[in-house]
């Protein structure tokens, strides 16, 4: 005979409603739904960035709420801050680092490229075990730029050579006047120019074919769009576009903004592209909020339709500013991954009766929204 189990509702009068109350919230509050966070500020330093109106305050990286160890957050949200009177830049390169344990990897600074704004040597941070990157940009680019690189493809339009060492005089050797870098990861690629003689300045030794053979692209990125990658050559490994909606439109006249990416989906696909014998540790990923660095790029005239790099007579990169400041440090973890308390309704960190106010106008309802919170 199949036993019958009837349902026992909870039921508060009046005069115990207080007591019934606690206790429900004694036993919602043991029932936690985990997250981590991590977060960096420009440690009080407002004024080193490179583009005038745009200069870095703080970013952070928050996971969404699971409900026990062991799930992996669906979203994760990533938040930039401008510094009073600057607004959001063209493109925004985020370099993640989801197991410490790693020390491959590189920086999409580890470059010591010139800054197009403000001359120099321009930063250059060491090489520090990210596992991947994020680049996402707010203006239309152009579809033969650096970043049209997201379709797994380039144009440079012509011979993609190693620039050798300089040639001088009227040495016998095979020179050649360098043309425009042929793309980000490849800093001494460039296309081969004219053959020299002994009069042009600058002049090069460029026999060596690059490695890297680039496809041919038809479209760059698109406003909103953003990619994660853990090798320029390798293309979009996880590629999608933040709806572009009435709270999207006017994003770069804005001093801050949060964006919301797919990272379970986006920590899976980049796992599984990875070798056997290089992947890094899933679940610690799901469970801890990523160490990283942030970088914020801006071209100013855009004339070439190219927020992260300019490559005309030369190679330089639209930076701006860079979280943190220094060497290869990374924004840790604020926390390690904690509890919410389903119960903490005013959000303050506890469960007391003061989360009654909250609880007790909606007790009864019978109307209430049945999603699943996130």
């Amino acid at each position: 005979m199949r036993r019958r189990y009837s349902k026992v509702p909870v039921t508060c009068h009046l005069a115990p409603a207080l007591a019934c109350g606690v206790s429900l919230l004694l036993l919602f509050g043991f029932n936690g739904i985990a997250g981590a966070t991590a977060h960096q500020d420009n440690g009080g330093a407002p004024g080193d960035n490179y583009v005038a109106g745009k200069d870095l305050k703080s970013a952070s990286f928050r996971l969404s709420k699971v409900y026990s160890p062991g799930w992996c957050p669906e979203y994760a949200y990533l938040s930039i801050v401008m510094e009073s009177g600057s607004t959001m830049p063209g493109a925004i390169i985020w370099d993640i680092d989801v197991d410490p344990a790693l020390t491959g990897g590189d920086s999409a600074l580890a470059m010591s490229l010139p800054t197009c704004e403000g001359g120099g040597a321009g930063p250059y941070k060491p090489e520090r075990g990210f596992e991947f990157f994020i680049l996402m940009t707010l203006r239309q680019q152009s579809d033969t730029g650096n970043n049209a690189i997201c379709n797994d493809c380039y144009k440079p339009g012509g011979t993609c050579v190693t620039r050798g060492m300089s040639c001088s005089g009227c040495d016998k050797l095979d020179c050649y006047q360098a043309g425009s870098a042929c793309g980000p990861g490849e800093p001494d690629c460039y296309l081969r120019g004219e053959k020299c003689n002994c009069v042009e300045p600058d002049c090069y030794v460029m026999s060596e074919p690059c490695e890297i053979v680039w496809t041919p692209c038809g479209k760059g990125m698109r406003a909103g769009e953003w990619y994660a990658s853990y090798g320029f050559e390798k293309g979009a490994l996880v590629r999608d576009r933040i709806e572009v909606n009435m709270e999207f439109i006017g994003i770069m006249d804005r001093d801050r903004y949060l964006f919301t990416l797919p990272w379970k989906y986006l920590l899976t696909e980049i796992w599984m592209s990875y070798p056997p014998g290089e992947r890094f540790d899933l679940a610690y990923a799901c469970a801890h909020a990523p160490e990283f660095q942030v970088h914020i790029y801006h071209d100013t005239s855009f004339i070439d339709g190219e927020d992260y790099m300019d490559t005309a007579g030369g190679m330089c990169l639209n930076l701006s500013d860079y979280l943190p400041n220094t060497g290869s440090a990374t924004a840790d973890t604020d926390t390690p991954p904690y509890y919410y308390c389903r119960a903490d309704f005013d959000l303050d960190g506890n469960v007391y009766p003061s989360d009654l106010s909250v609880f007790l106008p909606d007790y009864g309802r019978a109307d209430c929204n049945t999603v699943k919170y996130k």
